[in-house]
């Protein structure tokens, strides 16, 4: 996923905040979200917030139709709001023109308030593959975890990696990690390894 720059001056001072998002895997985003969900969106509006950190500064509002939560706690379910900055959070940008069209969410809960940014998934629906739908409704299990090479460190057997060409190879290769990424989920083989197996469609 791509990463964005967006220069900001806070005190008197200019400063560059990037985003870069390490390659993503449907079934990682599942796992690492607190909410998950397949959503159209409705409409949107600006509101301000503040933070000691980065003073005063802007979120898109997005309101939201919930059409299906694949996971997600009591308070989300009717979730009809979501957040999102393009100031310096890589934030989303979605045009009045995809409104209406049904997207797939995923993102952390603070407060029961969902913030999503370039690192979490959010995709037209239509555009993801068969195994991906599947894995998102019910197949993924998060007993195994998915890193990119500059991730995998410790416990091996838990971990399915995905491929790299180096420790600092955010965007792979598509031809290795086409199939991975649209057609695999990690979950444990026979010897109770993890290790990339097709998802079932």
């Amino acid at each position: 996923m791509q990463g964005l720059c967006y220069p900001r001056a806070i005190d008197a001072y200019q400063f560059t905040n990037c985003c870069t998002c390490s390659p993503n895997h449907a079934q990682k985003a599942f796992c690492n979200s607190d909410l998950v969900i397949r959503a159209k969106f409705l409409n949107d509006s600006s509101t301000d917030m503040f933070s000691e950190s980065f003073g005063n500064y802007s979120l898109i509002k997005y309101e939201i139709q919930t059409l299906e939560v694949f996971k997600g706690a009591a308070e989300l379910q009717n979730l009809m709001f979501i957040y999102s900055s393009m100031e310096f959070y890589c934030g989303h940008d979605i045009s009045p023109s995809n409104y209406n069209k049904e997207y797939l969410i995923t993102g952390p809960s603070w407060n029961g308030r969902v913030d999503v940014n370039l690192c979490n998934y959010l995709v037209p629906w239509q555009t993801l593959s068969e195994a991906q739908k599947k894995g998102i409704e019910g197949a993924y299990n998060c007993d195994c975890k998915i890193c990119s090479q500059w991730e995998c460190r410790e416990d091996p057997y838990n971990y399915c990696r995905l491929n790299g060409d180096s420790p600092w190879d955010f965007y792979p290769d598509p031809q290795l990690d086409g199939l991975e990424l649209n057609d695999q989920m990690c979950a444990l083989d026979m010897n109770g390894e993890c290790t990339w197996q097709p998802v079932d469609t």
